[in-house]
């Protein structure tokens, strides 16, 4: 990889194709799909957060079927095409530009995402622990009993 390819943000183009109630090719076009855009992050991430295990052990199609409203977001956002054009879309078509979006930004999640969830993950577990008193935190045992009735007569 040369230093142009790091100036350069990596695209991925697809083709898609929507056809009206008649059944006749409404559009053609060809998205460039690109990296995400720092505007783009929070709402992605967002989106993303449900499928996120399954998109970063590459199981797009797991993430797109299993939680198609989210990933679905993540498309619009990442591609700015509106939700019902996405809808729209013939299958092949659809899975084609959802998983250009994915691979392009897997990247993204591993290097930026992941870190920043395993900090809030560790955080919260850290909480966790100061507010349960642990075993070790309790009063020590003192080794003696005491009993609240007095002795039987004899």
């Amino acid at each position: 990889m040369s230093d142009m390819d790091d100036l350069i943000p990596q695209t991925r183009k697809v083709k898609i194709l929507r056809l009206d109630a008649a059944g006749e090719v409404a559009e053609r076009r060809e998205v460039v799909v690109m990296p995400l855009r720092m505007r783009q992050y929070p709402g992605f991430t967002k989106a993303i957060a449900k499928p996120y295990t399954l998109i970063l052990q590459g199981m797009f199609l797991g993430a797109i079927t299993e939680f198609y409203d989210d990933v679905m977001g993540a498309v619009s956002i990442a591609t700015e095409l509106d939700k019902d054009l996405l809808g729209e879309l013939f299958g092949d078509g659809y899975m084609k530009l959802a998983t250009a979006v994915l691979e392009l930004n897997q990247d993204f999640l591993r290097a930026a995402v992941l870190p920043e969830a395993r900090k809030a993950a560790e955080l919260l577990e850290r909480m966790l622990d100061i507010s349960a008193p642990s075993p070790a935190s309790s009063a020590p045992d003192t080794g003696t009993t005491t009993s609240s009735t007095s002795p039987l007569p004899n």
